[in-house]
């Protein structure tokens, strides 16, 4: 019984309750593992930084219920989307986070977006109404944009502000920080 509540714990503090996903805290523990991977090997890595469009609307205008329902559904399609090595997590609200190992060159990053983008444009059939979302993506790639995870995710989470400025579900790459 002791190792099952444990068990029960570590799940609890290290992936959101909701989606299954890794929370923020798993998230940024990993990022750092897979920096010191990729600065080993000498590879590149990618972050991306998505924030949903229309959930807000969802919520208002179906309930909490509904848009919990759509999280975990947003969460299943970037998992389908995104290749098996990757981890999606979820930050927080209506905000995910990829990260992109050994990635070849930051195109590899976009394109990476623009598939998740293509995959929530879909209709997505909730038990309240059937909904169509987009996402805002920002995307940036160690060591090229930033040396460290916590100026990775924060040039990422920049760039996705400058799709949402852009006009939204769209793909956009963090330049590097001078």
């Amino acid at each position: 019984k002791r190792r099952i509540y444990q068990s029960q714990l570590v799940s609890m503090a290290l992936f959101d309750t909701l989606t299954g996903l890794p929370n923020r805290k798993h998230f940024f523990d990993q990022l750092q593992i897979r920096i010191e991977h990729s600065t080993r090997h000498e590879r590149l890595l990618g972050v991306l930084y998505i924030d949903l469009d229309g959930f807000k609307n969802v919520n208002d205008s179906f309930g909490h219920q509904a848009g919990d329902e759509l999280l975990i559904k947003v969460g299943k399609i970037m998992r389908t989307i995104t290749r098996k090595a990757d981890i999606v997590a979820r930050l927080g609200g209506d905000e995910f986070a990829v990260i992109l190992l050994d990635i070849t060159s930051p195109d590899d990053a976009v394109h990476a977006g623009n598939k998740i983008i293509q995959g929530l444009y879909a209709p997505i059939a909730l038990k309240a109404a059937t909904v169509t979302i987009g996402a805002s993506i920002g995307a940036a790639v160690f060591p090229d944009t930033a040396s460290d995870a916590d100026e990775l995710v924060k040039c990422a989470d920049q760039a996705m502000y400058l799709s949402k400025a852009k006009g939204k579900n769209t793909c956009t790459m963090a330049v590097e920080e001078v």
